[in-house]
């Protein structure tokens, strides 16, 4: 008669305790995925911030913008930083219905060409 090779307790217990330590892991993000109080349209603003932040250093564009969305607003604003040419300070807020959701806020330098 063949012999069937068992785990021992051990072997069950320790890989009882991974399974439950990932469904806890798995059933967190879940849920904080599932209850998130930000629309669609706040990530796509926060998109939008990165772009006009990329177009900033990449074109060196600095000029002050108000873009408008169906749910949200987004305000540039540049100023010198700290009265030096050189270092831009660019500041996006966001606003809905008139109320600041989020200020956002980038040291940009300034490329001489």
């Amino acid at each position: 008669m063949a012999t069937v090779k068992a785990s021992s307790i051990y072997e069950s217990v320790i890989s009882i305790a991974i399974i439950s330590i990932t469904i806890t892991v798995a059933t967190y993000i879940f849920v904080n995925i599932m209850s998130s109080q930000e629309t669609i349209s706040y990530y796509q603003m926060i998109e939008k911030v990165a772009e006009l932040k990329e177009e900033c250093e990449v074109k060196q564009s600095f000029t002050n913008k108000n873009i408008n969305f169906k749910e949200f607003n987004i305000s540039q604003n540049i100023t010198n930083y700290k009265g030096n040419e050189k270092l831009k300070l660019v500041k996006f807020t966001i606003s809905k219905n008139k109320k600041k959701i989020k200020i956002i806020e980038y040291l940009i330098q300034k490329n001489e060409f």
